[in-house]
């Protein structure tokens, strides 16, 4: 019987396997064991529906280790039989496995074995179809809200290395040799300085973004099946005014009680919303005279005066340090993530834990028939780490 062709696979006689491992010699029973990984030929997907469709649901020992989640290093495991020969194929997270014990040959035609699958497969295609069209399908997709999250807490991280750097001034010399440092000095602090105001401003326009993207996701995600089943509803609902989403949003959504509006933490947000479109308008806040700020005389027009001993570079480089807004960016970001906390808050107990885990997730599912989205990838990669 030729191992290599799997139309002679069989499913396992139980006791003759037991029989075939206890008359192993335990001293060399790596030698019993040929292993190899699938190339890109044989597709895990296809792999796995003619299985099933040939022997049913995965039958080797490894499934009775898994956990009932994505979370595991093999996620399926059949244990066949050709003759006396045992043969285990394993699905794991990185690659699709085949292992024959006592094959009796050490050196397999391991490429011959998967044309033979890959013919086998082909003849059978009605069959793998079958098993397919009865699988989920999930497609994946970018988590705005958790793309938001990552982006806001990597600026924060830079943030806190280049404050530090952002608030120090180098100081003038008068000695011709220190002059050149002195300049070299002055240009690095300008550049760090520029770049903490972008951070900061990207951070500003962020934070109010990543609220209302928790209100989009929740909507998404607890939606009633008529809003999640149909697009115009969708669409509708999702172009409100934040204010207007919010206060729907028990009406919209299974699962989250009532919101009125009056909470300190959704007023807080909406003076985030309008203070937002400040920044997306561009609008110049021109220096009232109580304002603090450097001041420049001129006589002629072109004399400049000043009441301190400074350079224009220092002046201008104090300028933009008081104008930094690092302590409004780390408010408008702390405003924001109360506010989702508050969300989350009102979500009911048997949903919870459901939504933080979809929250906390880069990627996740979309069902195209049930129009339902799902974490649906582990939460650590084990591949990684073993």
């Amino acid at each position: 019987m030729d191992l290599l062709e799997p139309a002679h696979w069989t499913l396992p006689d139980p006791k003759r396997v037991i029989e075939i491992l206890r008359e192993r010699d335990p001293a060399s029973r790596e030698r019993h064991v040929q292993h190899w990984s699938f190339s890109k030929q044989v597709s895990p997907l296809s792999l796995y529906c003619y299985l099933k469709s040939r022997f049913g649901d995965p039958n080797g020992f490894a499934m009775t280790l898994r956990t009932p989640s994505v979370d595991n290093l093999i996620h399926w495991h059949y244990t066949l039989q050709c003759g006396d020969v045992v043969i285990d194929v394993h699905g794991l997270d990185t690659r699709t496995t085949i292992a024959m014990h006592d094959a009796g040959s050490d050196d397999l035609d391991w490429r011959g074995l998967e044309s033979s699958l890959s013919r086998e497969i082909e003849s059978k295609a009605t069959e793998v179809r079958s098993v397919r069209d009865g699988l989920e399908r999930w497609k994946l997709f970018v988590n705005p809200y958790k793309k938001l999250s990552d982006g806001i807490r990597g600026h924060l991280r830079r943030l806190d290395e280049l404050e530090p750097q952002a608030r120090t001034i180098p100081e003038p010399t008068a000695d011709e040799e220190d002059l050149a440092q002195f300049k070299v000095a002055m240009l690095k602090a300008q550049h760090v300085c520029g770049e903490v105001a972008s951070i900061c401003a990207s951070l500003r326009m962020m934070a109010p973004v990543l609220g209302e993207s928790a209100v989009n996701l929740l909507l998404c995600i607890l939606g009633k099946p008529e809003i999640r089943t149909d697009q115009r509803m969708r669409d509708s609902v999702s172009r409100e005014h934040i204010d207007v989403r919010l206060r729907k949003i028990h009406l919209s959504c299974d699962g989250i009680s009532a919101i009125q509006g009056s909470e300190d933490e959704v007023k807080a947000f909406h003076r985030l919303m309008q203070n937002r479109n400040d920044l997306l308008h561009g609008n110049v806040p021109v220096p009232k005279n109580s304002t603090p700020s450097e001041v420049v005389y001129f006589d002629h027009r072109t004399i400049p005066l000043v009441e301190e001993h400074r350079s224009l570079a220092e002046i201008a480089l104090r300028t933009s340090v008081a104008d930094l807004g690092v302590e409004q960016a780390r408010s408008d970001v702390a405003v924001a993530e109360r506010f989702v906390a508050f969300l989350l808050s009102k979500l009911d107990g048997d949903v919870k834990d459901a939504v933080e885990i979809a929250f906390d997730q880069l990627q996740l599912g979309y069902h195209p028939t049930e129009k339902r989205l799902g974490a649906i990838l582990p939460s650590h990669r084990t591949d990684l780490i073993i």
